[in-house]
């Protein structure tokens, strides 16, 4: 649920962060302007889901329970960001939402997550050498966009000498998926 449509509000350096998460900090720091405008927000807390949390959605969009984890409602005003989580994942997917939704400033409003599925992953391959750097990026792309899993798949065109059972088991399944 998103409903940012007041004034922008703008971070920058004197913009005080307080969350223990370097995760999250770096996510947010990285949108940080310069220069130090007069009207930017005084800081961005992140606090645990409370009652408020629960109020705020439920005034805006009709959410009975912000129970489930990674769970998250993001309250921007004129003077501060007021981030509620209910896990450690969900103080980084909050910094990543932030930073989504911030172009040149941010609006006011509210923002409420509440995750579908407990499990939202990507299944990819085990990258080659060449490829690890482009690996890591996608990776933290995946958790930019909420994504707490990733299954990697071991075994297809590669040959492993000391495991030959999984050559077999690839050209096993790889025979199946033909018929």
């Amino acid at each position: 649920y998103c409903n940012l449509d007041g004034a922008k509000v703008f971070i920058n350096a004197n913009t005080a962060i307080e969350t223990a998460d370097e995760v999250a900090k770096k996510q947010i720091l990285k949108i940080v302007a310069e220069e130090k405008s007069a009207v930017a927000v005084s800081k961005i807390e992140f606090l645990n889901i409370n009652d408020d949390a629960l109020k705020l959605a439920k005034d805006e969009f009709g959410v009975e329970s912000l129970d489930v984890e990674d769970s998250y409602v993001i309250h921007v005003t004129t003077d501060k960001i007021t981030v509620y989580t209910n896990s450690a994942n969900a103080v980084k997917y909050a910094a990543c939402t932030i930073v989504r939704h911030y172009e040149d400033g941010i609006c006011e409003g509210i923002i409420c997550n509440i995750p579908v599925c407990p499990v939202r992953g990507v299944k990819g391959y085990i990258p080659a050498r060449d490829n690890i750097e482009f690996f890591k990026e996608f990776a933290e792309y995946c958790i930019y966009y909420g994504f707490n899993t990733f299954y990697m798949e071991v075994g297809g065109a590669m040959e492993y000498k000391r495991h030959p059972e999984i050559n077999d088991g690839w050209i096993e399944y790889c025979d199946f998926m033909k018929e």
